[in-house]
């Protein structure tokens, strides 16, 4: 029984353990460098992210500062258009009798040099205003250069970090799991081979056994 055993291990080897060990160990070699690509490539993968998580937190303030910026840009045009209008509008109602009514202040202009200086405060008014709008769209403006720069750099960490994805999946951690596989196999060979002697062991020691009775005359 001891025999067949040992037979059948004898099949599942090739019975060349040398050879079997030199290939597990070329092998343990291929799986540290290909775990080491791996880790590599998994480090840069979590520092692309890190960057394109911020480059998103810088474009998602961008976005709310464009927007405030729009808001305030409406107030200022209304402001323009209102004060626009009291200045322009001095010539159309210097004629009219009946008490006019500041479009600023809301209280009746009551002479001509009351008027005036309504007007002029106005007119300065805009003037400033203007100005303020002028700041604002070259603020806009650089912010929007900003933010396609920014989702150009975003893009630019994307497509890097899906490269490396796909060399990942594709290529190394299939690379990895075959030549685990293969390591796996070569160990369960080296274990037989084992086996082989612990059995060729026993059966030696049992023929010595069986020699040794023999000579004392014991069938």
């Amino acid at each position: 029984m001891a025999e067949d055993k040992k037979s059948r291990l004898r099949q599942k080897s090739n019975g060349n353990e040398p050879k079997i060990q030199t290939e597990l160990d070329n092998l343990t070699k291929q799986l540290d460098e290909v775990s080491a690509l791996v880790t590599d490539k998994l480090t840069k993968s979590k520092g692309l992210f890190n960057q394109m998580s911020k480059l998103n937190d810088n474009l998602v303030a961008a976005d709310v500062t464009l927007s405030r910026y729009e808001s305030v840009k409406g107030q200022y045009v209304s402001d323009i258009k209102r004060l626009s209008f009291i200045v322009d509008g001095e010539v159309a109602f210097e004629n009219i009798e009946e008490p006019l009514l500041c479009p600023v202040c809301g209280q009746p202009v009551i002479n001509v040099e009351s008027e005036t200086k309504h007007v002029e405060a106005a007119q300065k008014e805009l003037s400033r205003t203007l100005a303020l709008l002028n700041d604002l769209e070259q603020a806009t403006s650089s912010l929007a250069e900003e933010k396609l720069s920014l989702q150009k750099r975003y893009a630019e960490l994307e497509k890097e970090s899906d490269a490396i994805q796909i060399k990942l999946n594709e290529k190394l951690y299939p690379r990895l799991d075959k030549i685990k596989t293969a390591e796996k196999d070569y160990r369960e060979q080296i274990e037989v081979v084992s086996k082989v002697k612990v059995f060729d062991d026993l059966l030696g020691k049992r023929t010595s056994k069986i020699n040794e009775l023999t000579d004392e005359g014991i069938p």
